[in-house]
């Protein structure tokens, strides 16, 4: 069982403001379908064990991963249950004979044999697997954020004997990850405006223990001049996991922006909250938000920086590459940690870190614990399984699996970038505002929006921009602080009928600065 948060091309598109083709400014979808995408070429393969050295060079270590089989799908990522892993396209595709498009799914099975049927495909649209649980294939269950280009849906999906099931749905809202309870499996939905909308558990398997989350101080989450909390709840949830003796821990920020954990005891419904004073620490803006059950009683929280829970405090961990922080990570059934960091892949047994060699020139994306404690990953192109040094390959028969080498960074692409809401400690807070859809003109100007900033000069000090971030774009505001940010995203909200703005962390692309004199709303020329 796992969770994950989504990918920045669906975030994004859910947090925008607006969608449709002008005017008006606010009304229907975002993008539209997505473009077709067919599986990049191999590129430069290189073998899964590095040749021979001559006299004057130094042999590389050997590799203990030995790649099993290509990949199905772009940035393919790894969500284990019982029995196989469940395997995620990281890219959305388009299959035109079918008149399907959306993000493929396949299984792994323990033999390294790869099934991508079409029975495993869930119906068209935007939306990317949050986190698995079942067991294959006789049911499995999964969280996922959908889009409408608006906003975004937090749906629940079972595949049985009569294909996909929708068992929940709730717009504006995303699942952040799982948590096992006893006989229990419980998602928790987090809101993607939260002043709007409230945290709450949704029962996946079993019966509802009925978790209750901590409710905000008011005056602990108010902006000044604004009249409701920036938050329903005292922890605005990112992700979620539990521990090996059934507690549950929430991972997220306070309303001053703080780290914090909202722990849940065995059997209790409500919670307690424990802070860490990570202020004057920076951001990893790639991280994706993890909530990991360790060997014993403890878990382990990543949100680019590593942190471990002992099951009464929480501290920070030092990751192995503290300037590129982590990525990934997965906990093996004999404790080992397992964390990517810019593409490398490390073990921690114990207090330290120790490298473990990727076959030559190739980096990897993602990794996962399948449930008979084997370790895979995904890197260049292919799925490698953690084996002995020096095997040539898994692959049914011996033969060999070609291997991508990685140019430069890591291999992410712009739709696997993560970015989270925007806080205090958020070093770029954005303002999303508008989804461009195919028909909206490179040159749109945002009248319904300029009109309804038309006399705030108190946001001259933003910065209006058409961006671009997952291949779509957006007009965006990037503020200077977040108080500012969550300010104009309620003003627009008030004033332009539809739009749903809010403040997200991240870096966009920017293409174009859009100058306002807020004075009159004009656009200066």
């Amino acid at each position: 069982m796992r969770g994950r948060t989504m990918g920045a091309g669906v975030l994004w598109m859910a947090l925008a403001g607006c969608g449709a083709a002008p005017p008006p400014e606010p009304a229907g979808p975002g993008a539209g379908a997505p473009p077709s995408s067919a599986p990049a070429p191999a590129g430069d393969a290189v073998q899964a064990a590095p040749p021979a050295p001559g006299p004057a060079a130094q042999a590389a270590p050997a590799s203990p991963f030995i790649p099993v089989a290509r990949a199905p799908f772009d940035e393919v990522r790894l969500l284990p249950i019982e029995g196989a892993v469940l395997l995620a396209g990281g890219v959305n595709v388009r299959d035109e004979a079918d008149d399907w498009w959306g993000y493929p799914l396949g299984v792994l099975l323990p033999d390294g044999t790869i099934e991508v049927q079409k029975s495993l495909r869930l119906p068209s649209g935007l939306r990317q697997v949050a986190g698995v649980a079942g067991r294959w294939p006789d049911a499995i269950d999964v969280i996922a954020t959908g889009d409408t280009g608006r906003t975004g849906i937090a749906e629940l999906w079972t595949l049985g004997p009569r294909g996909w099931q929708q068992r929940h749905e709730k717009h504006g809202n995303s699942f952040v990850g799982l948590a096992k309870i006893g006989a229990s499996v419980v998602a928790l939905q987090a809101p993607m405006m939260p002043p709007l909308h409230e945290s709450q558990f949704v029962a996946v398997r079993g019966p509802n223990p009925g978790l209750k989350l901590t409710p905000s101080v008011k005056k602990e989450c108010m902006l000044e001049g604004w009249d409701h909390a920036i938050q329903r709840t005292a922890v605005l949830p990112v992700a979620v996991g539990s521990t090996g003796d059934g507690k549950v821990v929430s991972y997220g920020r306070s309303c001053a922006g703080d780290p914090s954990l909202e722990l849940w005891q065995p059997g209790a419904r409500t919670s307690t909250i424990l802070g860490l004073d990570r202020a004057k620490r920076g951001d990893h803006q790639s991280a994706s938000p993890q909530v990991l059950a360790g060997a014993a009683n403890d878990a382990w929280i990543f949100d680019g920086f590593a942190s471990r829970f002992d099951g009464a405090t929480w501290k920070e961990v030092e990751g192995p590459r503290p300037e590129a922080g982590v990525a990934d990570a997965a906990v093996a059934g004999d404790g080992t940690l397992w964390v990517l960091s810019d593409g490398a892949v490390f073990a921690r047994r114990g207090e330290a870190w120790e490298h473990t060699p990727l076959p030559e020139g190739v980096k990897a994306h993602d990794l996962a614990t399948a449930s008979d404690g084997v370790l895979w990953i995904a890197a260049g192109g292919a799925l490698l399984r953690h084996g002995k040094p020096g095997e040539r390959s898994g692959a049914p028969g011996g033969s060999a699996v070609p291997l991508d080498k990685a140019p430069g960074p890591a291999p992410m692409s712009q739709q696997r970038r993560l970015v989270r809401s925007g806080g205090p400690a958020c070093p770029r807070n954005v303002v999303v505002l508008y989804t461009f859809s195919k028909v909206t003109p490179d040159d749109y100007d945002f009248p319904l929006t300029r009109k309804a900033l038309k006399g705030h000069t108190e946001f001259a000090s933003a910065r209006f921009a058409v961006t671009r971030d997952g291949g779509e774009r957006f007009f965006a505001a990037l503020v200077p602080s977040f108080d500012m940010g969550q300010k104009l995203a309620a003003l627009i909200r008030k004033e332009v009928q539809g739009s749903s703005p809010n403040v997200v962390c991240a870096e966009p692309e920017i293409l174009r600065e859009l100058k306002l004199d807020l004075k009159s709303g004009e656009v200066v020329r």
